[in-house]
């Protein structure tokens, strides 16, 4: 009997405990205050993103632009932007987006003022998507293309480098007389940068082997601080006849001791395989930043 009434008891205070593991489970998220009835939100985060919001909300301009370590100059790399101006269209966390890069650049000269930087773009900025039915580029995309011309413009881009995808939309933007309209209204066309890709001919204008660029001013005391970049990008998929692009390797490899002595920081922007790049830096140690 004794023994009946134990397991009875046990069985009882399962029942209990299971009881109440699923009504606090199957509880909405908040909690309910006492005497009152009324549901309290949850402070509680609903995912990642969320929270990575709420972290940024917290920080500080000087918290999420670093710590201040004395550096005298700073270069922004940006580039992939496909042809578009906008996010990346993800629904939540979206990244990308001209308007942040350049909001973010605002903010650093504003944290910085004394700090002189440059601006420059790494490749595939122009879209490729061609349509099916011309085997051309699709016209949406070369009306996007000529906005994105406009917007680097408008940002002052100090280099624009060009990779195999930017090549079709080039052949447009670099025919003679295009080329010329360009430059009247647009001239950052002059500072778009490629040291193996030329015209096949004369009815096309070539972009920049390699540009210098010079910062002054600010925490550099007077000095001048001279940067020599390169641009390079693989073949990749271009087929057109308006270009040919050469070997990267060995079109960096002929430049490096020209530009070496007319600079004091070597960048090569190079829209390359990691196993090209790799490559690419053991065979030119006197390349500062790749």
């Amino acid at each position: 009997m004794v023994r009946q009434l134990v397991s009875i008891v046990l069985i009882l205070a399962a029942g209990a405990l299971v009881l109440l593991a699923i009504r606090s489970f199957g509880s909405k998220p908040g909690s309910v205050a006492e005497g009152t009835g009324q549901t309290v939100p949850s402070q509680q985060p609903k995912d990642v993103f969320e929270f990575e919001r709420a972290q940024a909300r917290k920080t500080t301009l000087a918290g999420r632009l670093g710590e201040d370590d004395g550096f005298m100059a700073a270069i922004f790399f940006g580039g992939d932007i496909l042809g578009s101006l906008e996010v990346c269209g993800c629904p939540k966390n979206p990244l990308g987006g001209v308007a942040r890069r350049q909001g973010y650049i605002r903010l650093f000269a504003e944290r910085y003022p004394d700090v002189p930087f440059l601006h420059v773009d790494t490749g595939y900025f122009f879209s490729d998507r061609v349509d099916p039915m011309t085997g051309d580029l699709a016209e949406d995309v070369v009306v996007g293309n000529e906005w994105v011309v406009r917007a680097y413009e408008h940002m002052k881009l100090d280099v624009v480098n060009l990779s195999y995808h930017d090549l079709p939309q080039l052949a447009r933007c670099f025919q003679s007389k295009e080329f010329r309209r360009h430059v009247a209204e647009t001239p950052v066309v002059k500072r778009f940068l490629s040291a193996n890709v030329r015209s096949r001919g004369a009815a096309y204008a070539n972009p920049q082997p390699y540009m210098i660029r010079e910062l002054r001013g600010g925490r550099l005391n007077g000095r001048a601080l001279r940067v020599g970049f390169i641009g390079v990008t693989e073949a990749g998929n271009y087929r057109g006849r308006e270009f040919v692009v050469s070997d990267p390797l060995v079109a960096v490899r002929s430049l490096v001791p020209r530009v070496r002595a007319r600079a004091d920081l070597v960048v090569v922007l190079a829209y390359l395989s990691p196993e090209r790049i790799e490559s690419l830096a053991r065979e030119n140690p006197e390349v500062d930043v790749i």
